[in-house]
């Protein structure tokens, strides 16, 4: 006989839900879950320990604002990860080149907008006390 789950006054008898579960269903709930926690707890720690490398590395990037070839602004971003904090830029394709300094902090970024119609190609090189990279547009 089995005992019904609902009470005279409308409530749950819990007791009486686990008592009529299969234990191979409980067991496998409860490694599921496990499994999850388990999964989930991993991938964060190798998220955080990717993310604190990248800051810890001292990289820094350089890329165009706008980077389609049919666009015609020059405007770039210096995204900074390292521990240099000034930045010498040079733009190439507009007469006289361009030569100017920018300071940017540690995990920080900095737009330089370029105003000017640079003509049919634009290079940009920009560089720290050892190192250089260079953007073509």
């Amino acid at each position: 006989m089995t005992t019904p789950l609902l009470s005279g006054r409308g409530e749950i008898k819990f007791c009486n839900l686990f008592v009529n579960m299969d234990m191979s269903y409980i067991k496998l709930t409860c490694i599921a879950v496990l499994l999850l926690v388990v999964t989930m707890s991993t991938l964060a720690w190798i998220e955080r320990s990717q993310r604190t490398s990248l800051h810890e590395n001292g990289w820094w990037a350089l890329s165009f604002v706008d980077p389609s070839p049919s666009s015609s602004d020059a405007s770039f971003v210096i995204e900074n990860f390292s521990s240099q904090s000034t930045f010498d830029y040079q733009i190439e394709g507009m007469y006289p080149t361009l030569r100017q300094s920018a300071t940017v902090r540690s995990g920080g970024h900095l737009t330089i907008p370029v105003a000017e119609d640079l003509g049919s190609q634009v290079k940009i090189i920009v560089t720290t006390e050892n190192d250089e990279k260079t953007i073509y547009k």
